[in-house]
């Protein structure tokens, strides 16, 4: 299966200011933070994306117009954060073996749940003071800064109506992650996610995500690379981005 992205456009929305300077976000890639926003912090998320899918073993070719909206809450504490993702696509798809040319319009992600911090190397500032007297010291890298933040995941994916992309799922499947975060250096993280999806179904998902990003001097620049894999049933078929093809029967 060939997959080209044309691009995908980010446009945060931030209702209240946040409690540092820089904004949490989880885009323009695919990977997720381990920490929270901030208590009583209201954060949107919004992006657009154009995806050309040629499938060789289901001899089909589809062009996908999508839309992904991600609204993030802090609750009651830094910890601890409730997060809505949904993804609406329009996908054209054309059978090459038979010129039958198919339309499917609906959600491909629509999932709600709970983010928690179980984890943070650096939650006491007494085990990560600057040292005055060394640059190299403050900005190079050191074999404790691997060990990463740490929160889990759970929540669930809800299918509505007759969804062309997840045709016999149930209304209700559950989802559970686990998120890692490791400074390596002042400029560079690493992130992490492994999550296993549509639990309950015919046809679980096992998905991982590596992201490492590197912030330039100019702090309104940086650069990532990103890594997804996913293992699912038989029969659907999915993308990168986490965009499942309707069952074949």
């Amino acid at each position: 299966m060939k997959i080209l992205i044309f691009g995908i456009f980010t446009i945060p929305l931030v209702s209240f200011s946040q409690y540092t300077d820089v904004i949490n976000s989880n885009r323009p890639g695919l990977s997720v933070s381990a920490y929270a926003i901030g208590t009583n912090v209201l954060q949107a998320e919004f992006g657009v994306g154009y995806e050309q899918q040629d499938h060789t073993r289901l001899a089909t070719e589809s062009n996908i117009l999508g839309a992904d909206l991600s609204l993030r809450y802090g609750l009651l504490f830094e910890t601890l954060e409730l997060n809505y993702e949904g993804t609406f696509d329009h996908q054209n798809k054309t059978y090459t073996n038979t010129g039958v040319e198919i339309e499917n319009t609906d959600f491909s992600r629509n999932r709600i749940g709970l983010k928690f911090l179980i984890y943070d190397p650096f939650k006491n500032p007494e085990n990560n003071k600057p040292n005055l007297y060394s640059w190299k010291a403050n900005y190079g890298f050191k074999l404790k800064n691997l060990i990463p933040a740490v929160s889990v995941y759970a929540g669930a994916n809800f299918v509505l109506g007759d969804n062309p992309f997840y045709r016999g799922d149930p209304t209700v499947s559950p989802r559970v992650m686990l998120a890692t975060q490791s400074r390596l250096t002042p400029r560079f993280v690493l992130i992490s996610n492994i999550a296993y999806d549509r639990l309950g179904t015919d046809f679980p998902e096992w998905n991982y995500t590596v992201s490492l990003s590197h912030a330039f001097r100019d702090p309104k620049w940086s650069v990532f690379v990103e890594n997804q894999g996913i293992k699912s049933g038989p029969v659907r078929r999915c993308t990168p981005k986490g965009r499942c093809s309707p069952f074949v029967r």
